[in-house]
């Protein structure tokens, strides 16, 4: 055989593999992805893995289809992840909308003011001031949720090119599988807390990292530890690689079995507890102790308030969102520079956050407020927050204008716009970058 034949051969017999390798009616078996967005957990894609690598130009996306749901688009990766980016590699990701109405998924419509046991709704105008557990907020402090896993689980059927179907099996779930889950014991009290934790990999070569500690609202009170990763961005979107790549740092979601505060300042035991906690991981990891954040919605917003009045050393700023405390108890709130975002349609911490904004500035604090729309784009955000922090002040408050953090024909009773806030707020990249640059010497 001459080298022209023998080459020739070769190339049938490499083309002949590469046929089988990307033979798309046989992969090893199919996975759901999910990602969070601001209103919750959400499936959007799926993962086909095959022995072999497969390159992009192999696939036609019009030979997949996903029973029920909408197919966006299909590349092709060496890795389970949502980019768009095609590579050589081992999976095929088809690409889910995220708008389909079976993508949320959530089991259980959460609430504010108790998550599933409820509370009652303010009136317009109506000042919420009776005293925890008489219907009104979050319940009292210690009201317990019933064992509870409000998320359901990412499952569908995959059309292959030759028409044979693959039902997925199991789920990777994008940053939230990046969490640990761990159990605190406190000491002083004996009491135990579910938290989950981020670790950037390479900690080891970050030296002193800064810390965020994020707080779930009151509607996800119950026993399933991920509900603070899964219930919207308020915890994952700190890990998010790009975020991790601009600001390295361990974050903290505790998971609250129990209501933690209440309308009229008392607070549960937890609090103290979630306090150790912070301490606790400070001193076990490489945290930079001037660079704590808290942050939280609604029920974690408050006692991320409590928290800074009562333990003025711990953290050196916060994001607070939705959320308002007993204006008489706020004036240690004058040693921070902090934002807080709510939304002119949240009825109870839109005008308590107002009183307690005049009580700060009575006290000397400069505070730069703006009117945004929750829906502008990202141009848009960043020009605002250029403009509000191109004047000097301790406070940024920013209140997202009546009627903008609805979508067309959404209900609009009752607390809609309380629990819309937060779908929102932690979206905003500027905000969140303007919180790594506070530590306590700025207080």
């Amino acid at each position: 055989m001459n080298r022209l034949t023998l080459a020739t051969a070769l190339l049938m017999v490499s083309g002949a593999m590469s046929l089988f390798a990307a033979d798309l009616n046989k992969p090893e078996k199919a996975v759901a992805v999910t990602q969070v967005y601001g209103d919750g957990l959400t499936f959007t894609g799926v993962a086909l893995q095959y022995a072999e690598e497969i390159t992009p130009t192999e696939v036609n996306p019009q030979d997949f289809s996903v029973k029920g749901r909408t197919v966006t688009g299909v590349t092709v990766s060496p890795e389970v992840t949502m980019s768009d980016d095609s590579q050589k590699g081992r999976y095929v990701i088809l690409h889910l909308s995220a708008s389909d109405s079976t993508a949320l998924l959530k089991t259980q419509a959460l609430r504010p003011g108790g998550g599933p046991r409820g509370g009652v709704a303010p009136q317009v105008g109506q000042r919420r001031g009776v005293a925890p557990g008489q219907g009104a907020g979050p319940g009292g402090p210690g009201q317990m949720a019933p064992n509870n896993h409000p998320f359901r689980e990412a499952k569908a059927t995959v059309t292959l090119p030759d028409g044979q179907t693959i039902t997925t099996e199991g789920q990777v779930n994008l940053v939230v599988d990046q969490f640990k889950q761990a159990t605190f014991t406190d000491q002083a009290s004996g009491l135990e807390l579910g938290y989950n934790i981020f670790v950037p990999d390479n900690i080891e070569d970050l030296g002193r990292v800064p810390m965020v500690l994020f707080m779930e609202d009151a509607s996800c009170v119950g026993t399933y530890q991920l509900t603070p990763l899964m219930q919207g961005l308020g915890a994952v979107v700190w890990a998010e690689p790009e975020n991790q790549a601009k600001h390295p740092c361990i974050v903290v979601a505790p998971q609250y079995p129990e209501v933690t505060v209440g309308d009229a300042g008392k607070v549960s035991p937890l609090v103290g507890v979630t306090v150790n906690l912070v301490k606790d991981i400070a001193e076990k990891y490489p945290v930079d102790t001037d660079r704590i954040y808290t942050t939280g919605q609604s029920m974690g917003g408050m006692m991320s308030i409590y928290m800074m009045v009562t333990y003025p050393d711990l953290f050196a700023s916060a994001y607070l969102v939705a959320c308002q405390w007993v204006v008489d108890q706020t004036a240690p709130l004058s040693n921070y520079s902090y934002w807080v975002t709510v939304s002119a349609d949240d009825h109870k911490a839109f005008p308590t956050q107002n009183e307690m904004m005049e009580g700060l500035a009575k006290n000397g604090v400069m505070i730069n407020r703006g009117l945004w729309d929750a829906k502008w784009g990202d141009e848009m955000m960043q020009f605002s927050f250029d403009d509000i922090t191109s004047r000097p002040a301790q406070i940024y408050y920013t209140v997202y204008a009546p009627g903008t953090v609805f979508e067309p024909g959404q209900d609009t009773a009752g607390a809609s716009g309380h629990m819309q806030t937060w779908r929102y707020a932690y979206t905003i990249d500027p905000i969140r970058d303007w919180l790594f640059t506070r530590h306590k010497d700025m207080k």
